[in-house]
């Protein structure tokens, strides 16, 4: 490969920065809205994550809720109606985080279990499935 061919012709020197002085200081405007905002969402996406559909609805149709809250509720609500996880994961991963993948430990709940306790286990799963259908469908 010809030399400085990935770099626009310059070659990199060993040590030396690109860039010396750093990246600009953010106007403190910018840092507080950043601070506000993570503060906001927060909050926000608790009272979201703990209200039922007709909530959330009210949150979105009301003339005071912010900008914010609109949002964050619009997301949600949107979520539930289609049936999309990816919400509540940007939702969830805004207030506490992705998950490190170190940190991510599959639990097998039936881990441990004889065959006919994992049947008895999942037939009792099933018949709690059923009920809540019934209740809410």
């Amino acid at each position: 490969m010809a030399r400085g061919k990935k770099t626009g012709g310059r070659d990199f020197v060993k040590g030396v920065s690109g860039n010396p002085n750093g990246a600009p200081a953010l106007p403190p405007e910018v840092k507080a809205f950043k601070k506000l905002t993570k503060e906001n969402v927060e909050e926000i996406a608790s009272v979201i994550l703990a209200a039922n559909e007709q909530a959330i609805y009210n949150i979105v149709h009301d003339t005071e809720s912010t900008v914010l809250q609109k949002w964050l509720a619009s997301a949600a609500l949107n979520g539930i109606q289609i049936g999309d996880i990816d919400q509540l994961d940007k939702i969830l991963n805004r207030i506490i985080g992705k998950p490190k993948d170190s940190d991510a430990q599959i639990i097998d709940p039936l881990d441990g279990m004889s065959d006919s306790e994992k049947i008895s286990a999942l037939e009792k799963a099933l018949e709690f499935m059923k009920s809540k259908q019934v209740t809410n469908g």
